[in-house]
Parts: C-alpha cells; structure tokens; sequence
C-alpha cells in the first residue's frame, strides 16, 4: 500500500509503500493513514533481501511451487 496515495502525489519508492492485508489497505482507501485513523506499525525502509532470490532457495519455498520454478543450483 502507498503510504501517500499516488492519486495525491505520492511515489513508489521504499519510503512510500508498505505492506498491508486485504482488509486494511481496503479500509485506508485513498487517504493517508492519519486521516484513516490507522498507524504504521512499523516504518517503511528497504529491503535487504530481495525476495525474487528467495524462490530459488528450496529451503525458503512451498514444496508445490516446485513444478513451476526451476530447481535450485547445488552450493
């Protein structure tokens, strides 16, 4: 979710967006989250990892996702 909404001028960069369940990115809507009435629980910050490498990582995934991405690379 954009912490500033795009629709009012906010970007997407890490400082701007953040994660949030179905239920509450619904609930913000197109509002910041002060005029929503909700907090951060935390602040938005880079992340270190990038999740892209954690699917080819067996031990970081769903064994059924193992049909449909490659199987990882000996160490």
């Amino acid at each position: 979710d954009h912490i500033v909404p795009q629709s009012r001028g906010g970007g997407t960069d890490w400082d701007n967006c953040v994660l949030a369940c179905h239920r509450c990115n619904g609930r913000k809507a197109d509002q910041t989250p002060r005029e929503a009435r909700m907090s951060l629980l935390k602040a938005p910050a880079r992340p270190r990892w990038s999740p892209r490498y954690a699917i080819y990582a067996r031990e970081n995934r769903p064994v059924s996702w193992d049909r449909f991405l490659p199987a990882p690379k000996p160490a």
